[in-house]
């Protein structure tokens, strides 16, 4: 009960709150990047707890799915690495697994098959015409989206981070966040490598 109750009640505080729960009931890509990530991150961490194949090899096809889903997925990797540091070096070093793992990952890919052969249908919509193998990279790759990619301007960027914090306070209130920060120092305390791995 002691591990139950803290994460079921901070599961549900991030459930139900504002921005989180109005992204939540629309149709959006949101919700499920949510759930794929938060998938990946229990995986993680119940792997580095019990360093088990199975473990690694899901969160291989989840990762590999996640990028099919989102490719910013890919700047999370440091973290699973992270991971895997910590949970077992050695799978790495055995060419077996390492196949075993590179199956997991391309099985995860494989949603990329779909969308040639949806487009080869000509569909009234067909986002970036993957007909051909070359706008199919270029959609991979997310070509279109490169030229936003650090877009704004550092101004910016600092003015995002300051309306960061009150939309915090306002969401999760000041006690709430300081049962948080109660909570990140019990896990520096108890488990640092989960808290590195989150954070």
């Amino acid at each position: 009960i002691n591990r139950i109750l803290p994460a079921v009640t901070g599961s549900l505080l991030f459930a139900f709150s504002y921005t989180f729960w109005s992204q939540s009931i629309i149709t959006e890509f949101l919700s499920m990047e949510i759930f794929l990530i938060s998938a990946l991150i229990l995986i993680s961490l119940k792997w580095m707890e019990s360093p088990r194949d199975r473990y690694i090899y899901s969160l291989s096809f989840l990762f590999a799915l996640a990028v099919t889903h989102r490719s910013t997925t890919l700047f999370l990797a440091p973290a699973f690495l992270y991971a895997a540091a910590v949970a077992r070096k050695r799978i790495l070093l055995n060419p077996k697994k390492i196949a075993v793992l590179l199956f997991a990952f391309l099985l995860g890919l494989s949603p990329y098959l779909y969308l040639p052969l949806s487009a080869s249908r000509h569909p009234l919509r067909s986002w970036g015409d993957v007909t051909n193998v070359l706008n199919l990279w270029n959609h991979i790759t997310g070509l279109e989206y490169r030229g936003h990619l650090f877009f704004f301007p550092s101004a910016t960027v600092v003015d995002q981070l300051r309306a960061y914090y009150p939309l915090l306070l306002r969401q999760f209130t000041p006690a709430l966040l300081g049962l948080a920060l109660f909570g990140i120092y019990l896990l520096a305390k108890n488990r640092l490598s989960s808290l590195i791995f989150l954070t």
